[in-house]
C-alpha cells in the first residue's frame, strides 16, 4: 500500500489507517497519564511538606515541656533558697540567744562571787575571781554568737547558690524554647519549599 504522506505529518496521524481508533486515543491517553503523574506527584509533595511540618511541631512541643521542666526546677531551687536564707535568719538568732545567755550567766556568776567575798570580807572591787568569771561570760557570749554567724553564713552561701542555679534553669529552659522555635522554623520553611501551596509562615 503505498502512501504519500507529508514529511511534517506526524507520524501517530499517518498511522490511524493502520491502527484506527486506538491510534486516535492515543494523544488523550497520553494526557491522562501527564495529569495522573501531576497529581501523583502534588500528593506526593503534600505529604512531605505534612510531614515537615509534624516534625517541627513535635521540636516544638518536646521544647515546650523542656521549658516547662526548667522552669518547675527553678522553682524548686528557689523554694530551697528561701529555705536556706530561713535557716540562716535562725542561726543568727539562734547564736545571738546564745550570746546573750552566756553573757548573763557571766555576770550571775560573777555576782555571786560578789556576793560570798562579801561575806567573808573580801575586797570585791579588786577581786581577780569576779573579773575573770565577768571576761569568762563574755568569750563564751562572742564564741556563741561567732558560731551562730558561721551557720548563718553557710545557709546564705548555700541559698546564693540556690538563686545561681534557678537562674541558670531559666536560661536553660528559655534556650530550649528558642532552639525549639527555630528547629520549627527551619521545618516550616522546608514544608512551604517542598508545596508552595502550603501555609507555612515561620515566625521570627
Amino acid at each position: 500500500m503505498s502512501t504519500n504522506r507529508h514529511p511534517w505529518q506526524p507520524q501517530l496521524i499517518y498511522d490511524k489507517a493502520r491502527f484506527g481508533p486506538l491510534a486516535a486515543a492515543m494523544p488523550f491517553i497520553s494526557m491522562g497519564m501527564t495529569v495522573l503523574g501531576a497529581g501523583m506527584s502534588f500528593i506526593g509533595s503534600q505529604n512531605q511538606a505534612a510531614a515537615q511540618q509534624q516534625a517541627g511541631q513535635i521540636a516544638m512541643q518536646n521544647a515546650q515541656m523542656r521549658q516547662q521542666a526548667m522552669e518547675a526546677q527553678a522553682k524548686q531551687q528557689e523554694s530551697e533558697a528561701a529555705q536556706n536564707r530561713a535557716a540562716a535568719n535562725d542561726e543568727a538568732a539562734k547564736g545571738q540567744r546564745a550570746m546573750i545567755e552566756a553573757k548573763r550567766k557571766g555576770r550571775l556568776m560573777a555576782g555571786r562571787a560578789q556576793a560570798v567575798m562579801a561575806a567573808s570580807g573580801a575586797a570585791v572591787d579588786d577581786s581577780m575571781t569576779t573579773a575573770g568569771l565577768l571576761a569568762e561570760g563574755e568569750y563564751a557570749g562572742d564564741v556563741a554568737m561567732f558560731e551562730g554567724d558561721q551557720r548563718a553564713r553557710s545557709f546564705r552561701n548555700a541559698a546564693n547558690v540556690n538563686d545561681y542555679q534557678a537562674a541558670g534553669s531559666r536560661y536553660g529552659g528559655a534556650g530550649a524554647l528558642w532552639q525549639g522555635q527555630q528547629t520549627k522554623n527551619a521545618y516550616d520553611f522546608a514544608a512551604s519549599n517542598i508545596s508552595p501551596g502550603c501555609v507555612c509562615r515561620p515566625r521570627a
